[in-house]
């Protein structure tokens, strides 16, 4: 009996305690409900509101799609001042949170029995309610700055600090401030340096670009001109003269152009909504780099040799500016500033670099090959021209020496003519000395014994018979004389 009264009263008790808690669940369900719909309601006319005011207000360089990453102020109609709206992430995450915790507390109120355990469904919710929440609190060096995406699509942009990102919805993407770097056509040991037809896998062909002749090629007038607009032919002969001195203005060669591209990124939201439609991040690199490389074969293809190399710092100014122009950081000509703001990446290109021509190419070994074979034709004509020269001079001072000797033979014989006729003695000796060269060139010589030759002859005989030395073991050893009459 007493255990039947017993069930009666826990019974009953468990009916009220049932009852207590579905009135509280009630009120509480209805409260929440309530404030629910206010917090609706609310951001509903902020919303509205600020759609408002954007649409009296000239949207400069936003879209739809990218949302400002700072706490924007709106102004509202009442006496109150500015409100601050919280981003539509943080809204999601606030919401999500409520949810789970609301969760937690509904269950909190049942128990289960798992594998002879006591299972809390409640406290489990809350436990991962917590470890959702460490998930979604994300941290942005200070070296870094950062984008918010929704499934992959960038809301809005995340600078230094933690930031709430909630788990599984949305997602946070960092990117070094630092300056990136890349070369064009690609790292040196990426260049094919030989034919295209052979280009191995995984190497980039050269940019080759073809001078223009000496004749039609352009020239920079002044130092504050972006591109070339004089012509070979407004020059004056004297000057032109000068340019045909030069080799690189006067062979037409074929040159390797590379550079180097650095850039920063400032707004990465933004610069992630702009290159989503460039397939990845390598679709800004390759843009840049075909503008790049047009201005390239627009102005170099221009200029000579040596008016290019003379000019690479100038050509990269304009190559800086087309490629500004290209991102939305300069605005073209007769374009708006709120043109230019909405086609804008968000990067800031900080320089851009001519590197030195490399015309070591196959075109350029021809060239060379023809301008050696030319070189050693007029080689070949000079060397002619400076022999014929050479034998014409040596030909002239023979000839004129030949003269000079002569007329001093011609003295010479005039003051022994003298002194001859002025003593027959020296006549005497004259004649033998005559003799004396006569012999030596001839063998065999005919000497007259008439007049002076006689005795002179006689004389001669008798020192060589008598004089000491003489010698007569030979018949050459004296001479055949005819008998003196």
């Amino acid at each position: 009996m007493r255990i039947t009264t017993t069930r009666k009263v826990g019974m009953i008790t468990w009916q009220r305690f049932k009852l207590y808690l579905w009135e509280s669940w009630e009120s509480v369900k209805g409260r929440f409900e309530k404030r629910i719909k206010a917090l609706t309601e609310a951001l509903k006319k902020l919303w509205k509101r600020r759609r408002e005011k954007s649409a009296d207000e000239p949207t400069i360089g936003k879209s739809d799609d990218v949302v400002e990453a700072d706490w924007e102020f709106v102004e509202e109609s009442s006496d109150k001042g500015p409100a601050r709206t919280i981003p539509t992430h943080v809204r999601v995450g606030l919401v999500m949170l409520a949810v789970f915790l609301l969760s937690a507390l509904g269950l909190s109120l049942f128990e289960n029995t798992v594998l002879g355990q006591t299972w809390n469904w409640g406290a489990f919710v809350f436990y991962l309610t917590i470890l959702w929440l460490f998930l979604s609190l994300r941290i942005v060096r200070e070296n870094q700055t950062g984008a918010i995406l929704f499934f992959r699509k960038p809301i809005t942009k995340a600078q230094s600090g933690i930031h709430f990102v909630p788990f599984l919805l949305y997602a946070l993407e960092t990117i070094q401030k630092t300056v990136i770097q890349f070369e064009i056509p690609a790292e040196p040991e990426l260049v094919w340096k030989g034919d295209d037809d052979k280009l191995p896998k995984g190497m980039a062909p050269p940019v080759r670009i073809t001078h223009a002749q000496l004749e039609s090629a352009m020239f920079y007038r002044d130092d504050l001109e972006d591109e070339p607009t004089k012509h070979f032919s407004e020059f004056s002969p004297e000057e032109q003269a000068v340019l045909r001195s030069d080799t690189l203005h006067r062979k037409r060669l074929v040159s390797e152009a590379s550079g180097i591209v650095r850039l920063l990124v400032r707004d990465y939201c933004k610069f992630l909504g702009t290159i989503e439609s460039m397939e990845g991040k390598e679709g800004a690199k390759k843009q840049i780099a075909d503008t790049v490389v047009s201005t390239w074969q627009d102005v170099i293809a221009k200029l000579t040799p040596a008016e290019a190399n003379m000019h690479k710092r100038r050509i990269s100014k304009l190559v800086l500016k087309r490629v500004r122009q290209k991102c939305g950081e300069e605005a073209y000509e007769g374009e708006s500033e709120s043109e230019r703001k909405e086609r804008e990446w968000g990067i800031h290109v900080e320089d851009t670099e001519l590197k030195p021509f490399d015309w070591r190419t196959t075109v350029n070994k021809a060239i060379a090959a023809a301008s050696a074979a030319g070189m050693n034709k007029e080689t070949t004509i000079t060397d002619a021209e400076a022999e014929g020269e050479a034998t014409v001079l040596i030909g002239r001072g023979v000839a004129e020496s030949a003269f000079l000797l002569s007329q001093a033979k011609a003295k010479g014989v005039k003051v022994v003519a003298d002194q001859i006729h002025d003593n027959p003695a020296g006549e005497i000796a004259a004649r033998l000395l005559a003799m004396e060269e006569i012999a030596k060139k001839s063998p065999l010589t005919i000497v007259p014994t008439e007049g002076i030759f006689g005795p002179a002859l006689g004389i001669a005989e008798a020192i060589k018979k008598g004089g000491p030395g003489s010698s007569r073991d030979t018949p050459e050893s004296s001479p055949a004389s005819p008998p003196t009459p």
